[in-house]
């Protein structure tokens, strides 16, 4: 072995790892502690590979065999073959059903073999001090120390070339959706999975706990409460009321602690090396015991997780009168058969594979009773644990995509891989999910209606919602009765002359007059309506929703207002937005209704503020014409957040 230069210790590496093969420490963890930078990148020096053999003879007092062999035995966990721990990944991933074009592969290793790690720094420390009496060579082990590299990471590195050569072999990992100019709404990260490899020991004698007491012992006696009381977690005791005033009790001592993978790192440097060697564990002198002892490493189990979630957004078009937006679960029990989030969610579910998961997030919500129409309101789809990618979800819907298939223009240079399905020419952009809305549509029996899906950046999903959240402003319209006779020239005239002292215009005599003349409005049909300035209103929290909602005054922008005549509104060549009103024309006088249209900000409670929920909104619709105004039907006509951007309409 060649001598080390620069910031290593002056003192022959061959002579450290002659004491450590002398230990019982195997040539793998010698290099990889004497030689840790050969070890810093994510490959495995091939030349190390003939250190591995098939069967121990003497398992390493360092990591209990876990870099000796790849035949390591493992627990009654989750993995079940018998072969070597690249045989047994290869089983769980071919057993389960993710696709995916890159992995990453994590390793847990036991805890002991950190504080093996430390008595072997420790004795080294030891032995130069008493090589050289004080002359920096201590220092320089240190400095050794901080470029030592983990049994786990020697290990991953080992692990990981081989078992990606299989993957390839066997055809289990495909090919990724981009080779290059990869597009800014696409992660790569969604196409790979994250392999967690975690060990433990087989300990009969409790050789493990017997070291691990060990050391909780030493620094309790040695270091001071306040730096080791919350790295050593005692039992959790049921929680009991204390005095005020009097302070928390102490950590005993003599109260059982367990060691962390995460809280060892912190712990072990508490320790003096003299303290370590005396009270913990000293491998030169407990050599022979250590020799006797069958305490290896084993595997526990190989688990298989998504790395990133992936994110669609869109827009949902609500029909329905009877349909919340997310599951109504009323103490335990279902009160209606789907939702919004339900009627959605499941083909997208069922496209991604089993096991899939799922968080729906709106740009806000309306109620159970409320229509959603015009473009729709903005959501999106965080998907997790997903078993199909992208481009396996592409692959499958190509091969059944005809000469229909809608032609999406890329909007950008990506390139994109295609195999026998001719998956790049049928979905040139693959980030949009047409195909996936025009699924979703014709599952929902008209009730939902789906557009705009794309795959989204998560970054900028979460920042372009909850902006949306604070500046968005809503239109609504919605059919009101006015009990006290209907609307009149008068009553107009009060609520101009109201709404002009709340803008802050000059008075002037009105030439409004009820019903009103006939315009041309946006529904492609000529009604009646008047247009008034909005106003500021002060709303407490409704009543209706005060048990889930904190008691609060908002304060709300209306920005405009216009009041139709509902005959002429919802006449027979009315468009379809406004023939759902027809239904009130059999249950109130039809010149007591009318049709309300509405320009607020995001926030307001529009229920409350046409009838003024007991004066809990001010100034009100009810109070400013000075009658008694009821709300009977609701529709968001539009979301004003131009988010997600707009595709071709999907259809159904």
């Amino acid at each position: 072995m060649k001598k080390k230069t620069g910031n290593c210790p002056e003192m022959n590496h061959l002579e450290d790892a002659v004491f450590l093969d002398h230990l019982g420490v195997c040539k793998l963890c010698q290099m990889r502690l004497l030689d840790g930078p050969t070890f810093h990148s994510y490959s495995f020096p091939r030349q190390y590979m003939d250190f591995l053999v098939d069967k121990i003879e003497s398992v390493c007092v360092v990591c209990f065999g876990l870099l000796q062999s790849l035949r390591i035995s493992h627990t009654s966990g989750p993995v079940n073959s018998s072969g070597d721990v690249i045989s047994q990944i290869l089983e769980v991933l071919q057993s389960s059903s993710y696709r995916f074009s890159e992995f990453q592969l994590n390793i847990s290793e036991p805890v002991d073999i950190s504080l093996r790690d430390r008595a072997i720094w420790a004795l080294l420390a030891d032995r130069h001090q008493q090589a050289a009496a004080g002359d920096g060579k201590p220092e320089d082990i240190t400095a050794a120390a901080a470029v030592a590299v983990p049994a786990k990471v020697v290990f991953r590195n080992l692990a990981y070339s081989l078992l990606k050569q299989q993957l390839l072999k066997r055809n289990i990992i495909h090919k990724a959706l981009f080779v290059s100019d990869i597009p800014g709404w696409f992660d790569p990260s969604t196409e790979q999975v994250s392999i967690l490899v975690t060990f433990n020991l087989l300990d009969p004698s409790g050789v493990s706990k017997l070291y691990m007491d060990r050391l909780t012992d030493a620094i309790k006696q040695t270091c001071q409460p306040r730096l080791w009381s919350s790295l050593l977690a005692a039992p959790k005791k049921p929680r009991k009321s204390r005095p005020f005033g009097k302070a928390a009790p102490v950590p005993s001592p003599s109260v059982t602690s367990t060691v962390s993978r995460t809280s060892i790192k912190q712990l072990l440097p508490l320790l003096p090396d003299n303290v370590f060697l005396q009270k913990v564990i000293d491998l030169q002198k407990e050599a022979s015991e250590l020799s006797q002892q069958s305490v290896r490493v084993q595997l526990l189990s190989v688990e298989v997780s998504r790395v990133s979630p992936l994110i669609i957004a869109g827009r949902y078009v609500k029909l329905c009168r009877k349909l919340p937006q997310t599951p109504w679960i009323l103490d335990g029990e279902r009160k209606l058969e789907t939702s919004v989030e339900e009627l959605i969610a499941a083909p997208v579910v069922s496209a991604f594979g089993p096991g899939t998961k799922y968080n729906f997030v709106s740009s806000g919500r309306e109620d159970i009773d409320v229509r959603c129409l015009g473009l729709g309101r903005p959501f999106m789809l965080e998907i997790s644990n997903y078993a199909h990618t992208l481009v396996s979800m592409l692959t499958a819907e190509g091969k059944h995509l005809g000469d229909g298939t809608p032609r999406v223009d890329a909007g950008d240079n990506a390139k994109i891989n295609t195999d026998s399905t001719d998956v790049g020419e049928l979905f040139p952009a693959p980030g949009d999910l047409s195909w996936m809305a025009r699924r979703i549509n014709l599952s929902t029996d008209r009730r939902v209606f789906v557009r705009d899906l794309q795959v989204m950046p998560i970054a900028s999903a979460n920042a372009s919602l909850k902006q949306g959240e604070f500046k968005k402003s809503k239109r609504y319209r919605a059919v009101c009765w006015c009990s006290d006779g209907g609307l009149s020239t008068e009553r107009i005239h009060r609520l101009e002359a109201a709404l002009r002292v709340l803008s802050g215009l000059p008075a002037e005599k009105s030439t409004l007059q009820w019903p009103p003349l006939s315009i041309a409005t946006g529904l492609r049909h000529s009604t009646n309506f008047i247009e008034l300035p909005g106003w500021e209103i002060n709303q407490l929290t409704p009543i209706r929703v005060l048990h889930r909602r904190t008691l609060a005054c908002r304060q709300r922008k209306i920005q405009w207002v216009r009041l139709a005549d509902f005959c002429s509104a919802v006449a027979e060549d009315a468009p379809f937005e406004l023939q759902d009103f027809r239904v009130w024309a059999g249950q109130y006088p039809t010149e007591e209704l009318f049709l309300l249209e509405l320009c607020c900000e995001a926030g307001t409670y529009v229920k409350e503020l046409v009838h003024g929920d007991f004066g809990r909104t001010q100034p009100n619709l009810s109070s400013l014409l000075g009658c008694p105004v009821d709300l009977l039907a609701l529709d968001v006509v539009a979301v004003d957040h131009d988010w997600p951007p707009c595709l071709p309409d999907p259809g159904l």
